[in-house]
């Protein structure tokens, strides 16, 4: 499946190129533009208005995953649930080509930066926020199940 990446420059929006294939045969654009690492799935996906700290911990998980661009398939949304970080445009919804949801999400929860961390029982895309809550979630938009096991007092993992 050809995914089609929009690099992001500090808020300015370049069309990728230069396809590239992981080990899995995933295929990816990559801009040679310095994007710090993100990109978008579809041009429609809002990313413009992301906060330098949301960048900043982005950056880093692309960082962390080897350098393999971070694609941002949900950024801003004007709808959905109130309080919603989508909605702030403090949260981001992504994946890496190759690396598993699981262990994404480890490292998010890892990161001190980061709010709260969710995996999605109907996608691999991983939700990662700046928001000031420590929190962590799985399932789907039916049933979620918030988790707090495994963290100390600060919210990071113990």
């Amino acid at each position: 499946v050809l995914q089609l990446a929009v690099a992001i420059d500090q808020g300015t929006e370049q069309a990728g190129t230069s396809p590239k294939r992981d080990e899995s045969g995933e295929t990816w654009h990559r801009s040679h533009s310095a994007s710090g690492g993100i990109e978008k799935q579809i041009a429609s996906v809002v990313t413009g208005c992301f906060p330098g700290s949301l960048r900043a911990v982005l950056a880093d998980v692309s960082a962390h995953f080897g350098g393999r661009p971070v694609i941002v398939t949900s950024g801003h949304r004007h709808g959905g649930r109130r309080g919603s970080y989508h909605r702030k445009c403090m949260a981001a919804d992504i994946q890496i080509a190759g690396v598993s949801p699981g262990a994404i999400a480890r490292y998010a929860r890892s990161h001190p930066s980061v709010g709260g961390v969710g995996t999605y029982s109907h996608t691999r895309s991983v939700h990662v926020d700046v928001g000031g809550r420590v929190y962590s979630w799985y399932g789907n938009s039916r049933r979620k199940r918030y988790a707090q096991a495994g963290y100390g007092a600060a919210g990071r993992a113990s």
